[in-house]
């Protein structure tokens, strides 16, 4: 549903007012959110029939609206996150004790408050602004529903932080990716990978998944970019990874999984695929509001 304007944008539109009048919503989809944040609020009761939320790759959403639609989906199952965390920087000079969760780092916070009920999540992060790491954070490992787990290069270094940071800066490198994905995943996608030793973790989780513990595992992609319009840019990076295929491929597939790498000529899509969900379809002109009768 477009805004009375025409315009993707929510400054015209009473996103608050609407939700608190749609108590049955079971997914909410938001556009680009180019609006005065101080004219947007959002409720404080459960939204406890939200399963999907979905925030486009247009979509800055403003920190403290992410905290509130989140923590206030008990039962939310599918989260797809756009967060541009450069944009967000100017928000950390008027408002520093909400700092932490505004940088890249805090987006996990947020995000690790509806862990119980979580089986799909997509993030990505547009450029990692560090902060402090607590050592009390979650990784999707404790995420015990979780299926399918599709992150950015930013994503995941950001997990990666604080995983040194629990670990002490003792845990072996290579350990990361088989030590933070929990036994239930399914599915595994990461995109814009930078380096090499995003390679070797790979290497060593396909090791690990040769032995059986992820079980459920079904397929594994290495990808450029997850881009929702036109080609992707170029990713340079396939070569390094193309000299270790024949490897992962084969431990994968003893681990009952398919592996691929994704070149950089190819497309692969952010969120749903909207010719199929008409709903959806129509969040790509702004704002979908989908089961609230």
């Amino acid at each position: 549903m477009a805004t009375p304007t025409g315009h993707k944008g929510l400054i015209d539109l009473p996103v608050d007012a609407l939700v608190q009048a749609a108590p049955n919503l079971h997914c909410l989809c938001l556009g680009s959110t180019e609006y005065d944040a101080s004219r947007l609020s959002f409720p404080t009761a459960p939204l406890i029939n939200l399963r999907r939320l979905f925030f486009d790759v247009s979509c800055n959403l403003h920190s403290t609206l992410l905290t509130e639609i989140v923590s206030n989906a008990p039962k939310l199952e599918f989260l797809a996150l756009h967060w541009a965390g450069f944009t967000r920087m100017y928000e950390m000079r008027f408002h520093s004790g909400e700092a932490v969760v505004r940088c890249t780092t805090g987006v996990w916070d947020v995000i690790q408050t509806c862990r119980d009920s979580l089986r799909e999540l997509r993030v990505h992060i547009s450029d990692y602004i560090k902060s402090k790491v607590p050592e009390e954070r979650d990784s999707p490992r404790d995420f015990r529903r979780l299926e399918v787990l599709k992150l950015n290069d930013h994503a995941l270094s950001a997990l990666y932080d604080a995983w040194k940071k629990k670990n002490r800066y003792t845990g072996e490198p290579d350990s990361f990716l088989s030590s933070i994905l929990p036994p239930m995943i399914r599915e595994v996608t990461f995109w814009d990978l930078k380096g090499l030793a995003m390679r070797a973790a790979m290497q060593s989780f396909a090791r690990v998944a040769a032995f059986g513990p992820f079980r459920y595992l079904e397929k594994v992609t290495v990808a450029p970019s997850e881009a929702k319009y036109g080609p992707n840019s170029p990713w340079y990076n396939w070569r390094t990874w193309a000299d270790v295929e024949a490897e992962l491929e084969e431990n994968f597939t003893k681990a009952g999984a398919s592996f691929e790498l994704v070149k950089s000529d190819q497309v692969i899509i952010w969120g749903w695929d909207f010719r199929l969900d008409p709903v959806l379809y129509l969040a790509r002109s702004g704002l979908s509001l989908s089961g609230c009768l």
